[in-house]
This record gives C-alpha cells, sequence and structure tokens, in this order.
C-alpha cells in the first residue's frame, strides 16, 4: 500500500477583552499548518502463524502564527521536515491467542507558546521547538487464553525526544505559557479483559500502570504533568432475558486515577499535586422483545466526588481547574420507529 496525504489548518484564539489583575487588555494567537506526507507499507506471511508487516513516511509540516498580547503583532515561521516509520511480527499462538511486537517511529512538529506573554520579558520568545520524535518498543498478547476470558495485554517502553511540557507563570499583563523542552523515558504496561463468570453475569476490566523518568534540567529533574501512575476501572454487568424476548441490564462502572502532579515541578511546597480519585457510575435498562423501545435510569459520579483537574503555580496565586462533573441522575425513554 502507498499513498500521499495533505492537510491545511488555519485556527486563532481571540480574546478581547482580557482583564488580568485589573489591567484590561487583548491577546490575539493565529496559526497556518501546513502538512504534506508520502507513505508506503508492505506486509507478507512467510509461515501459517507469522505475519510481518512494515512502513515508511516521509512528512513536511510548515506553520506560521502571528500573535499579539499588547505589545506589537509578532509573526514567526518554521519548517520541519522527518521521516518515521514501523515494523511489527504477530504470531498465533494457537487458534484463540495471538502474540505480537512492534518497534516504531512517531513524529510531531514543534509548537509555538501558547501564551506568549514572555513577550513582555523577551521578544525573542515567540519561536516553535524542533521536531518532537519518540521511539517506542511493545510487546503484547490477545485473545481468549481460557474458556470465559477474553484478554488484551502489553508492554511498553517509549523515548520520547524533544518533548514540550507547558510551564505556566505571570508576566507583563498576562499569564504566560511557555514551552520547557525535555528527553523522556516512559515504561508502562496496560491490559483490557472481559470475564464471562456466566452466561448472565460478566466483568469488564482495565488496567493501566506508567514509570516516567525525565532528563534533568539545569541539575533538577522535572516530573511529566497530568500524568497518573495508575488507572484502573471494573464494570460487572448482569442481563436478564425475560420470557416475552424483552431484556434488562443492569451495569455498575468503578474508575479510579491516582495521584499526579499539575505541573512539572514535584515540590510539595508549590501546592500543586492533585490528589486521586475513584468515581461510580451506574445504568439499568429495560428493551423491548422487538426492540422498539427502551427505558433507562443511570446516574454519573453518584457518590459526587468533587476533585481538581489540574493545578498550576504561576508564582504569584495557586489556578485550580476543578472538575465540572457533580452527580447526574437521568431517566431516559426512547422510541425507535
Amino acid at each position: 500500500m502507498a499513498g500521499v496525504y495533505r492537510f491545511e489548518e488555519d485556527g486563532a484564539n481571540v480574546q478581547d477583552p482580557t482583564v488580568f489583575l485589573g489591567v484590561r487588555g487583548a491577546f490575539e494567537l493565529a496559526q497556518q499548518l501546513d502538512s504534506a506526507a508520502v507513505f508506503a507499507s508492505v506486509g507478507t506471511e512467510p509461515g501459517s502463524r507469522w505475519q510481518l508487516a512494515g512502513g515508511v513516511r516521509s512528512t513536511r509540516d510548515r506553520k506560521r502564527a502571528t500573535t499579539d498580547v499588547g505589545t506589537e503583532p509578532v509573526s514567526a515561521e518554521r519548517r520541519w521536515r522527518e521521516t518515521s516509520w514501523e515494523i511489527a511480527a504477530h504470531y498465533a499462538l494457537g487458534d484463540r491467542m495471538a502474540a505480537y511486537a512492534t518497534v516504531q517511529n512517531g513524529y510531531q512538529s514543534g509548537q509555538f507558546p501558547a501564551r506568549p506573554y514572555c513577550l513582555f520579558v523577551d521578544p525573542d520568545c515567540f519561536t516553535a521547538g524542533d521536531n518532537i520524535t519518540a521511539l517506542n518498543y511493545e510487546i503484547g498478547v490477545k485473545g481468549q487464553p481460557v474458556d470465559g476470558l477474553e484478554l488484551s495485554a502489553a508492554v511498553f517502553r517509549t523515548r520520547c525526544v524533544d518533548l514540550p511540557y507547558q510551564v505556566s507563570s505571570t508576566a507583563g499583563a498576562g499569564f504566560s505559557s511557555v514551552n520547557l523542552i525535555v528527553g523522556q523515558w516512559t515504561t508502562g504496561f496496560e491490559s483490557e479483559s472481559t470475564l464471562y463468570v456466566m452466561r448472565r453475569f460478566r466483568v469488564h476490566a482495565a488496567l493501566g500502570w506508567l514509570n516516567v523518568k525525565v532528563e534533568p534540567q539545569g541539575g533538577v529533574r522535572p516530573v511529566a504533568p497530568l500524568t497518573p501512575e495508575l488507572t484502573l476501572s471494573l464494570s460487572p454487568e448482569y442481563r436478564c432475558w425475560l420470557g416475552n424476548g424483552s431484556g434488562i441490564t443492569a451495569r455498575l462502572d468503578y474508575s479510579y486515577r491516582s495521584g499526579m502532579w499539575g505541573e512539572p515541578r514535584s515540590d510539595p511546597g508549590r501546592l500543586t499535586r492533585v490528589g486521586g480519585r475513584g468515581l461510580v457510575n451506574f445504568h439499568v435498562g429495560y428493551e423491548a422483545s422487538d426492540g422498539a423501545w427502551t427505558v433507562a435510569v443511570y446516574g454519573r459520579n453518584v457518590l459526587d466526588r468533587r476533585y481538581d483537574n489540574a493545578r498550576l503555580n504561576t508564582g504569584d496565586y495557586l489556578l485550580r481547574i476543578l472538575s465540572n462533573d457533580a452527580s447526574e441522575f437521568v431517566v431516559r425513554v426512547e422510541r425507535r420507529f
């Protein structure tokens, strides 16, 4: 398989007026992206159990951006070129299980600062970073290892180069976000499974674990912001079919996210540690035998947990991004014609 790709995008963020520390101003950021690529991939089956595949892609990107934060309009442009590739192997362990391994290189063009109020301090700060590249190694299995269990699991290790972390502070007349460019190693495990306990009862489960190491910057090792070490979900589900062919489904969902840092610093004194949270949802529904109508009762965040999605310490104040998802209970009736 081979092909060509072209993508164009125009975007803008205009805030007029802005009010910061009692000062009225304006903010504008506009960007144009032109991206073009050619790609090709091949695959082969050297045996009854083996499948091998590989692909390559060459990409050229150009970004042009203009901003005005109250100083004067500033424009910048940058071009990137990168070749990315992937090789993969798939091996059938049996009729119901398979193993795979992949090595792949990923690419993303650099980024301009999201809120460049740094221009009040540094008139040359509105520049885009280098290519963001990643090299990922992954092995995994998927299928049915035993009767009544569907499983997908993988272990991976990813090396990121020139990865931008957003760092926020107050500068001049606004809230400034600039990029801290880092190198990062991520080791992780992820799995999804469905266990059929009996004909009417099954349990869905998902687990994710990450260990992230960031290269030191100026003798200090940053942390990956907004990156929980552990995530999991557990969803038991019961289905009951009645004598007339109609059905009742009851499902309970629990999801958990461990604590994380809201910025690339792990100093407890900055108060940017975001605590872990667990959420509970439920759904109980009735479906007619002909599928023409359903009645359902469901709840979201039934324990009414209030939590932070993010935290930023700008130096002058602590910014908390709070969750908007209060408890919600709904009765829904649906009729199909």
